[in-house]
This record gives structure tokens, sequence and C-alpha cells, in this order.
């Protein structure tokens, strides 16, 4: 019998050596590599998407104003790329919404007459920041004034 204060020697396989040791934590590090790009990653996918949603409200909401207007008071012009007079100003052609959270979004319309009873209208939404390519949204619409004796304008003599 061997007293407490003496140990009886190691035999091979009685712990990690430094080799293992290190192998074990270069697999732990390319792990927490690959989930740190998949946190990265899924931030930037969501910023995209809170932004492309906002942008979807601000087309939407720019046809909804469409809608809502007198056939009458509609004018034609507009560009999709480029501001067209001060935007947010009457007679303009685009809004900046600062939208909280989310950032700068920009919607420009353009309108066309195609003849005297309808209207072809287009809006573009899209953030101002860097993901502007992934959060454009466009709508398309027409709107048309058939009822002559409501006071829509006849199409010809």
């Amino acid at each position: 019998m061997t007293p407490d204060h003496v140990r009886e020697p190691r035999t091979g396989e009685a712990g990690f050596t430094i080799v293992e040791a290190i192998c074990a934590i270069i697999i732990l590090m390319f792990g927490l590599a690959a989930i740190a790009n998949l946190y990265v990653v899924a931030t930037q996918s969501n910023l995209a998407a809170s932004q492309s949603t906002a942008a979807v409200n601000m087309a939407s909401q720019q046809m909804e104003n469409f809608k809502s207007m007198p056939f009458e008071n509609i004018a034609a012009g507009g560009n999709l790329d480029a501001d067209v007079g001060t935007c947010g100003n009457l007679g303009s052609f685009c809004r900046y919404d600062a939208i909280p959270g989310v950032g700068e979004i920009r919607t420009r319309w353009m309108v066309s007459q195609l003849d005297p009873q309808t209207w072809y209208m287009r809006v573009r939404s899209e953030s101002t920041a860097l993901l502007k390519e992934r959060t454009r949204v466009e709508l398309t619409s027409f709107r048309a004034c058939s009822a002559v004796a409501a006071g829509c304008p006849q199409l010809g003599p």
C-alpha cells in the first residue's frame, strides 16, 4: 500500500496532449467563425427586409393617394430615376420619408395620360441606404373615368 502523498505513475492514455488540445481549439474556432458569419448575414437580411417592407408601404400609400384624388386633379409628369421639383411640395413627383428604426425611404412617381379618360401611374420606392437595390419596389396602375354623366371627359367628338 502506498502512502497518500505518493502518486502512481500515469499511463499513456490519462489525458489530452497539447496537440489534441490545439486541434480541438482550431475546430472550435472554425465553428465559431461560421456562426459569426451567419449572424452578419442574418442582420443584413433583416435590415433589407425591414427597408423593403417600408418601401412597399410608401409605394402603396402613394397609389392610394392616386385613388383618392379627384380624376381632374391628376397631373402628368414625373420621373422614376430623378427627383422632379422640391420633394414633398405640392406639384412635385417625389417624397422622402424618415421611418423610425428603418431609415429614409425615397418615393418617386410618374403619371402619363393615355387618353382623356385614362391615366397610367408608376410608383417606385426604395431605401436611400446602401441596400437600395435590394429594397426597391415598383407598382403600376391605371386610373380610368368613363362615366361622362358624372363629369368624366369624353373620348372624342
